[in-house]
């Protein structure tokens, strides 16, 4: 018997470096801009805003929408 494990969803507002670079598309470069984004800006208040972050294209953003949250 196969089991499915559900994906982890990861909180972009208080995941680790290495939380983040769990995520496809993440690596630590832009693992270290989303934190300093975060820093300098605030938390997320949706997962759209990760937009704002260089790098975070709109094909990447869609391919992490359904694992990431903001709460």
């Amino acid at each position: 018997m196969i089991v499915k494990k559900e994906p982890t969803i990861i909180n972009i507002n208080k995941a680790t470096q290495k939380e983040l670079e769990s995520l496809p598309h993440i690596g630590p470069s832009l693992a270290k801009r989303i934190i300093e984004y975060r820093t300098n800006n605030g938390l997320f208040l949706l997962k759209e805003d990760l937009r704002k972050v260089k790098g975070i294209s709109l094909k990447t953003y869609k391919d992490l929408e359904s694992l990431i949250t903001t709460q």
